[in-house]
């Protein structure tokens, strides 16, 4: 291996140990593990290292684009992908950031993943006719053409809509508003007028219940809360929880605006939540969601909306599934107020009113005419 080694790693352009093993089979007729090869690069630092920096240096330079950039770590030195990483530490997690990054490389590469909803086995596509794209010259043009890709095959655009606009904000200093990303995503605003009824609210969640207690906790606190589904399935830690003044809190770190990245908020447990989060805790230990899967939790939600909800409201549903909960906190919530957008944003951690009431929690017709029947003749 120490001589057959190197010439493959530069031939074949890779030190992955997966790849070699493929390699010394095929060039030498011998079969040696993986682990084998992995254990003599680790021993070998001196001879690996610099063929490791040396294909990265050769890689980055290359002007047109080939399928090296996207390896050997090379894709995360290169001057976008190194800048934004820099720029992120400290304000999201290594994990949240990887995935974005992961999501640009898979745009530069044309791939994205369709899962089978029986067999949840994942199928690569391409983007049809897509030539490689390097993350410095890539166009907001080309993003929204591979977005628009993935929504007409039926697939989850979030992740990739999420990465573009912070990779952009990063790359070009500016701000990307979400309908940027593409015609096909729903308008700012179209579904603030969008109030399911609580009885509905509550059929939804028993259907949920029947299936799977820990989703529909993981519900209702969204409901009750306004939490993301992230935040809500790995920040509701029994350690968080603590007493102040009668009142039970928990501090969560939610998603806050992209500029700032993720902010931390108190939320007040009332005390039907709390019992079901108690259960939760002793079922699954520290994390009270330990083990649901978010898109376990999305497919049963899309089940009970379309059991229960008709016209805008399933609209909401089916596209929203898991954030459909923020909307009826804020619905919920302003109604339970008497419209207070202060006491309701600040409830539901909006940063400001701006975005609850142009969002989730415009008032109706009917209501602006009643107060203006109500106050206009007092002035």
């Amino acid at each position: 291996m120490s001589q057959a080694l190197p010439e493959l790693v530069r031939k074949y352009r890779t030190v992955s140990p997966t790849e070699l093993k493929q390699a010394i089979l095929r060039d030498y007729n011998k079969d040696i593990s993986d682990s084998a090869v992995r254990m003599f690069i680790v021993r070998n630092p001196e001879v690996f290292k610099p063929l490791e920096k040396e294909m990265i240096g050769e890689d980055s330079k290359q002007i047109e684009v080939n399928e090296a950039i996207f390896q050997n770590g090379t894709f995360n030195s290169l001057n976008s992908i190194k800048k934004w990483n820099i720029e992120k530490t400290g304000l999201v997690s290594g994990e949240y950031q990887k995935g974005n990054v992961d999501a640009i490389k898979r745009i530069c590469k044309g791939v994205f993943y369709l899962k089978d909803p029986a067999t949840k086995k994942l199928t690569e596509c391409h983007v049809p006719n897509w030539t490689l794209k390097h993350p410095d010259r890539l166009t907001l043009e080309q993003a929204q053409e591979f977005v628009a890709t993935v929504h007409k095959a039926k697939s989850g655009t979030k992740q990739y809509r999420i990465a573009v606009r912070d990779f952009f904000l990063s790359r070009e200093h500016i701000t990307l508003k979400t309908t940027e990303m593409s015609g096909l995503m729903p308008k700012i605003g179209k579904w603030k007028h969008v109030y399911v009824e609580r009885a509905d609210i509550d059929k939804i969640l028993a259907y949920v219940k029947e299936r799977n207690y820990t989703a529909f906790v993981a519900d209702l606190t969204m409901f009750k809360l306004a939490t993301r589904s992230t935040a809500t399935l790995t920040e509701f830690l029994h350690k968080k929880l603590r007493l102040e003044e009668g009142y039970h809190l928990i501090e969560v770190t939610d998603k806050g605006f992209h500029r700032t990245g993720r902010q931390t908020f108190d939320k007040v447990i009332p005390d039907d939540l709390l019992k079901e989060l108690e259960n939760c805790w002793n079922m699954h230990g520290e994390n009270a969601f330990d083990g649901l899967d978010e898109q376990v939790l999305r497919d049963l939600n899309k089940e009970a909306y379309r059991q229960f909800l008709t016209g805008e409201s399933l609209e909401l549903g089916l596209a929203e599934p898991n954030h459909f909960w923020r909307h009826q906190f804020g619905q919920h919530m302003l109604r339970a107020t008497n419209w207070n957008y202060s006491v309701v944003a600040y409830l539901g951690s909006w940063k400001d009113e701006k975005m609850l009431k142009e969002v989730y929690g415009a008032p109706t017709s009917a209501l602006l005419r009643e107060w203006g029947m109500q106050y206009v003749p007092k002035i």
